[in-house]
């Protein structure tokens, strides 16, 4: 996980970042072959090969934003992203990459990569219109990342191999004992 402190212009609202990987997996749909292995950038992978016209889904939680941002004084939440890297067997089945958030049992947006990658390729979801963020949908017992290798009408066979998974928050609390804080510390640099 990585967090990092960053400064708004005019240095007066501190705006933190936090990425984080899950620590727990459900399945979807079939489900992910060995999806913990998605649950670390370390080149280890979670497989998925769906049949014709079919998909494999999973469902990555426990982020563990409970304990990275504070639920005092209210965190303002203006960022929130899906970042995963994957890469498909073959360019030539029509496979798709579909992502989505799921909230309190609720599925939001569909979000699809059609580009096929066949080399490992991180891409980035920026999920932040797909509804009002607050602390409480990022929590473990409510948020879910669902990864899904969808492979279309093709009768070329695909592999997806996915690497990881992980949430991105950027959230600012705006409070004058954090600015205070990173005020001192930024002079003191």
């Amino acid at each position: 996980c990585r967090t990092a402190a960053l400064w708004q212009q005019g240095g007066h609202s501190p705006v933190t970042v936090t990425v984080r990987f899950p620590t727990a997996n459900e399945i979807e749909t079939t489900g992910w072959t060995s999806p913990s292995n998605a649950h670390a950038d370390d080149g280890v992978y979670a497989t998925a090969a769906p049949a014709k016209n079919g998909a494999i889904g999973s469902r990555w939680y426990n982020f563990d934003f409970d304990t990275a941002i504070p639920a005092s004084p209210t965190p303002t939440i203006s960022a929130v992203k899906i970042i995963y890297q994957y890469n498909v067997s073959t360019a030539a089945s029509v496979a798709t990459m579909r992502t989505r958030a799921r909230i309190d049992g609720v599925d939001q947006a569909n979000h699809d990569d059609t580009t096929e990658p066949t080399t490992d390729t991180t891409i980035t979801v920026d999920i932040t219109a797909d509804r009002t963020w607050t602390r409480a949908n990022l929590l473990d017992a409510s948020l879910r990342i669902t990864g899904e290798g969808r492979r279309g009408n093709s009768n070329n066979a695909v592999t997806f191999s996915l690497d990881y998974i992980q949430v991105e928050v950027t959230w600012n609390t705006g409070s004058a004992a954090t600015k205070a804080h990173h005020y001192r510390m930024r002079r003191t640099a």
